[in-house]
Parts: C-alpha cells; structure tokens; sequence
C-alpha cells in the first residue's frame, strides 16, 4: 500500500524529481511550492500541486490540513524547501544570505512538522525527512 506524502519545494529540482519519482513507486504525493505556475505538468504524473510558502505558517496549516481532510493522514514529509543565491561571497549581502539559510533551514523545519508530525506521533508512525544543501564558492 502507498503512503501519502507531502514534499516541500517540489517546483523544480531535487524536490520535483522525488516528487515524480514517489508518485512513480504508487505513493499519493501532494507537491508543495510557493510559486504554483512553476509546478505546471506535476498533475500529468498523479500529483497533487499545493501552493504553499514555508515562510508563511498559515499556508503551511491549510495545506496540510487541506491534506488530512482528503487523505485522513500524512505519512511521509519531505521538507525540501529553500531557493538558490548565485554570484561570489562578496557580491552576495549578509541579510540575503541569512534569508536563504532561514528559508531552507529554520522556516523549513517548522512549515508543516508540528502540525503533520503530530499525527506522526499519534500512530507511532511515519517520517519527516529534511533535506538541504548549503554551497558557497
């Protein structure tokens, strides 16, 4: 049986290819982003795109909710979100930089766990798997 998962960051790169590959393997995947135009083409592979911002915790509760109310629970949430900064150290300003680690890391560990991981615990099943990747040249 499949479980019902909830990816984060699934508009484009690692986030959209495990959410395509999931929902491949049978798993009933619902792709979270916040730019719902670039999730366009998700639903051809049996995803559901919700839009949602990690930054934004009232996003986070209704989709997940939104969720729950269809699927009775949420078995696997992969917290994938962030977004990318290009150019060199010194071109790159500190508050930026420390808006990418707070979007990718800190927003991203409280946007949905609290509310998905208590029926985690509840069951006493379940995984939330957090992904990310700091790179600096």
């Amino acid at each position: 049986m499949g479980k019902t998962m909830l990816g984060m960051g699934a508009s484009s790169g690692m986030g959209r290819e495990a959410a395509i590959l999931l929902a491949r393997e049978g798993h009933t995947v619902y792709a979270g982003a916040r730019r719902a135009d670039r999730m366009d083409g998700l639903t051809e592979h049996g995803i559901a795109p919700v839009e949602m911002d990690v930054s934004k915790g009232g996003d986070n509760k209704r989709a997940i909710g939104r969720i729950i109310d269809t699927e009775g629970r949420i078995d696997v949430l992969i917290n994938n979100a962030g977004f990318g900064l290009y150019g060199t150290v010194e071109d790159i300003a500190t508050a930026t930089v420390m808006g990418s680690i707070s979007t990718s890391s800190i927003r991203v560990a409280g946007a949905g766990t609290t509310e998905s991981q208590s029926g985690l615990a509840e069951r006493d099943s379940g995984y939330a798997v957090r992904t990310g990747l700091q790179e600096v040249e």
